[in-house]
C-alpha cells in the first residue's frame, strides 16, 4: 500500500497534495543520483568540466530522472490506481 500525504484524490486539493514518498521508490533514486554526482564530480575534477562526460549528458541524466519522480512520486501516480488513462501515461512518461 502506498504511503500518501493525503489519502482522498476525489477533490483538487487532495489529488495535488498526494505525493508517493514510498521508501522502495525514494531510496534507489537517491542512491542512483548519488553516485552519478559523485562519480561526474570525481571525473570532472580529473579531466575538467565538461570532459569525459558531457553537461547534456549529465541534463539528460537529471531530465530522466524527473521522468520517474513524475510518473511515480507525484499525484500522477495517485490518479493512476482511478484512471486507466492516468496509468497509461505513466507508460509513455517511463518510455
Amino acid at each position: 500500500m502506498h504511503w500518501f500525504v493525503s489519502a482522498h484524490p476525489e477533490t483538487a486539493n487532495g489529488l495535488w497534495s498526494a505525493w508517493n514518498f514510498e521508501s522502495s521508490i525514494v531510496i534507489p533514486l537517491l542512491v542512483s543520483i548519488s553516485i552519478y554526482v559523485i562519480g561526474v564530480l570525481n571525473i570532472w575534477r580529473h579531466a575538467g568540466i565538461g570532459r569525459g562526460i558531457p553537461v547534456k549528458r549529465c541534463i539528460s541524466f537529471f531530465s530522466g530522472i524527473l521522468g520517474l519522480i513524475i510518473a511515480l512520486m507525484s499525484p500522477l501516480d495517485r490518479l493512476s490506481d482511478v484512471l486507466f488513462s492516468a496509468h497509461m501515461v505513466q507508460h509513455l512518461i517511463l518510455m
